[in-house]
C-alpha cells in the first residue's frame, strides 16, 4: 500500500503525515481519506494538484490481493516501477526523452525541471502492466 493509506484520517500536505492546521497556500497537494474503509479494495481518497486537478476521486488496492486478482484473471504482472524508476529509465529513451521536456519534466538538459513538491505528488503513482498468461 502507498504510504497515504495508512492515516486512518483527513490528511493535507505534500508527503507524509501533517496537522490540518499547518496547511499553506504554497502546497501544492491535497490527499484526503477516509476515516474507515470496509474491504480490501476500493479505498477512495480524493486528490487535489494545485493548478492541474479539482478534487477527483482516486482508489487505492492492496498490491499483493490485486496481483492475486489479476492472477486468478488470467493476468501476470510483467512490469512494476515507481514513477522516479520510470523516469531514469525513459528519460533518454528517443520516444519518451522529447515527450518529457515537452511535458515541463525534464527541462532542456535532460535533468528534472521538477520540483519538490512536484517530486512529492508525481511519486504516489507509479506503472504497471500485466500480460495475458
Amino acid at each position: 500500500m502507498w504510504r497515504i493509506s495508512r492515516y486512518s484520517k483527513r490528511q493535507i500536505g505534500t508527503g507524509g503525515c501533517l496537522d490540518l492546521d499547518l496547511t499553506h497556500s504554497s502546497m501544492l497537494m491535497i490527499v484526503s481519506l477516509e476515516r474507515q474503509h470496509k474491504g480490501v479494495y476500493g479505498h477512495d481518497y480524493r486528490f487535489y494538484l494545485t493548478d492541474a486537478v479539482e478534487d477527483v476521486p482516486e482508489y487505492l488496492v492492496d498490491w499483493e490481493n490485486f496481483v492475486s486478482l489479476a492472477s486468478e484473471s488470467g493476468l501476470r504482472l510483467v512490469y512494476k516501477r515507481a514513477f522516479h524508476e520510470i523516469l531514469q529509465e525513459e528519460k533518454d529513451s528517443r520516444d519518451f526523452g522529447p515527450l518529457l521536456g515537452k511535458m515541463g519534466v525534464l527541462n532542456e538538459y535532460g535533468e528534472s525541471a521538477m520540483d519538490a513538491d512536484q517530486w512529492e505528488a508525481a511519486n504516489l503513482y507509479m506503472g504497471f502492466a500485466f500480460e495475458k498468461m
